[in-house]
C-alpha cells in the first residue's frame, strides 16, 4: 500500500517474509504473501516476533498492541496523555517475546515532590506484563531506542530542543536504575590530518535530533547515531560530508564524525548487515547509502529507488534483502549483493555454559575442550553456519531444537 510509513518490522520463517508497517492516519498493514489491514487510525513503528511470526507488535493511536489481542481490546498499554505519532519499538536482542517502546512525560510523585518523567516501557508477551522504566525529566519524549542486553539501554529525545535546552542521548547500565548523559561528551572531526574536538554532542545537536541509534551486535561498546536536521556552514548554506552520522568505540564516551560521502540532509534510519565487515546502511531524505570498514566514505545504494524520505531499514539475513519504509512511497526491497563472511565465535572455556534464551546464530560456534554447553531454548542457525564441538567438549540439548533460521533447506 502507498502510505506515510513510519516504521516496519520484518521476520522470516518457513512461510516466507512476514512484515508489519504503520502509517500516519492510514492504519497498520501486514504482509504475509498478501497485504491486509491490521488496524485503522494512526500507526507507527512495528516489530515481528522471529520465533513466532504470527505475533507482532504495533501502534494504534495511543494504544500499543500485540496481535495476540482482539481488535477491540485497548492494547497492552493505552495511556492517552503520553502518546505521540512516531513512537519507536525495539525488540530485545535475544528474546523476541520482549519489546521496548518509548512514551512521553507522565506525572510521577516521589514523597512530597512531583516530577514529570518520560518513560521507556517494556512489554513481555509471555507474562502479559508492562514495566515502566523512568528515564529523565530532561527528555520530553523517548524517541530512538537501542537495547544491548537486559541491563544496557540507550534512548534519545524525539523532538528537537530550542533556546538553552539541548537534545540528549542517555544510557543506563543497570536496567534503568540510573542514567548517564552521553550528550555532554566530545565530538571529534578530522581536520588537517588529525582528530580535533569540534564541540560536545549537545551543542552539535542544537535544534536537531538523533534519528536512530545502532549497536554493533558483536561489540556492544561500538555504536553509531544518525543526526536529523540539515547541517549548514557558518553562512547558513547546506554543507555535505559533516556530522550526519557519529561513531563511538567506547559506549558513547566519545564521538567521531563518520559522514564523508553523505549529503547535508537528515539521517533517520540505520541498519547493520550481520556477517559483514561493519557494513552499515543509512537512510536519509534522498535514499539509502552504505559504508563498511574497508571504505573511507559512504556510497549511494539507491539504484531504482524513487526519491523518498527513508523512515526505517531492515536487513533479512536469510534472503539477503534490505527493506526500506518510506514516508509517502510505501515499502521497497532490494538484494544486497555484498559477500557475507561467516566467522567462528569461540565460547569461553569453562566447565558449564547455559543457553536458556532463544538465539539467532549468524556465525559458526566453537565449543572448546573442557566446556559443556547446555541448550534449553530453541536455536536458529543462519545458512551455512554450524556448531563445532571440540574434543573433550560436550553439547547437551534439552527440550528444544537447534534448527534452520531460513525458509529453505541448506
Amino acid at each position: 500500500p502507498i502510505g506515510d510509513f513510519l516504521g516496519v518490522g520484518i521476520a522470516q520463517d518457513g512461510g516466507g517474509i512476514n512484515m508489519v508497517g504503520g502509517t500516519v492516519h492510514d492504519g497498520t498493514w501486514r504482509y504475509n504473501n498478501t497485504w491486509e489491514t491490521v488496524y485503522w487510525g494512526d500507526g507507527g513503528d512495528s516489530e515481528v516476533n522471529w520465533m513466532d511470526t504470527d505475533i507482532y507488535y504495533f501502534q494504534a493511536n495511543e494504544n500499543m498492541k500485540s496481535s495476540t489481542q482482539n481488535y477491540s481490546d485497548p492494547g497492552f498499554y493505552d495511556h492517552v496523555y503520553d502518546w505521540f505519532i512516531g513512537m519507536k519499538y525495539e525488540m530485545h536482542p535475544t528474546d523476541p517475546y520482549q519489546v521496548f517502546f518509548g512514551r512521553g512525560r507522565k506525572e510521577v510523585v516521589h514523597g512530597l515532590d512531583t516530577f514529570y518523567y518520560s518513560h521507556l516501557m517494556k512489554y513481555d508477551e509471555t507474562t502479559k506484563m508492562v514495566t515502566e522504566i523512568e528515564v529523565s525529566e530532561t527528555l520530553s519524549q523517548v524517541g530512538p531506542i537501542a537495547i544491548a542486553d537486559d541491563s544496557v539501554f540507550f534512548v534519545a529525545d524525539f523532538y528537537p530542543r530550542n533556546g538553552n535546552t539541548y537534545h540528549k542521548i542517555l544510557k543506563t547500565s543497570n536496567g534503568g536504575g540510573s542514567w548517564s548523559d552521553l550528550s555532554i561528551n566530545a565530538v571529534y572531526h578530522y581536520v588537517g590530518g588529525n582528530w580535533t574536538v569540534y564541540s560536545d554532542l549537545s551543542n552539535l545537536l542544537h535544534q536537531k535530533t538523533i534519528g536512530d541509534i545502532l549497536l554493533n551486535p558483536y561489540d556492544l561498546d561500538e555504536l553509531w547515531i544518525g543526526i536529523t536536521g540539515v547541517w549548514t556552514d557558518v553562512y547558513g548554506e547546506p554543507e555535505d560530508d559533516k556530522f550526519r552520522i557519529l561513531h563511538s568505540n567506547d559506549g558513547g564516551n566519545s564521538w567521531y564524525d563518520y559522514s564523508t560521502g553523505l549529503p547535508s540532509i537528515p539521517v533517520q534510519a540505520l541498519e547493520y548487515q550481520l556477517g559483514s565487515n561493519n557494513r552499515i546502511f543509512a537512510g536519509n531524505e534522498a535514499g539509502v547509502f552504505y559504508r563498511d570498514n574497508s571504505m573511507n566514505q559512504w556510497e549511494c545504494f539507491s539504484n531504482s529507488l524513487p526519491p523518498a524520505v527513508i523512515t526505517d531499514l531492515d536487513y533479512i539475513t536469510c534472503s539477503g534483502e534490505l527493506f526500506a519504509s518510506t514516508y509517502g512511497r510505501a515499502i521497497f526491497k532490494t538484494d544486497v549483493p555484498f559477500q557475507v563472511d561467516i566467522t567462528t565465535d569461540t565460547l569461553a572455556q569453562q566447565a558449564t555454559l547455559l543457553w536458556d534464551h532463544p538465539k539467532q546464530i549468524h556465525n559458526n560456534i566453537f565449543i572448546p575442550g573442557g566446556t559443556t554447553l547446555t541448550v534449553t531454548n530453541n536455536v536458529y542457525m543462519d545458512e551455512g553456519t554450524c556448531i563445532i564441538v571440540d574434543r573433550g567438549a560436550h553439547l547437551i540439548v534439552e527440550n528444544c531444537v537447534i534448527t534452520n533460521a531460513c525458509d529453505h533447506l541448506w
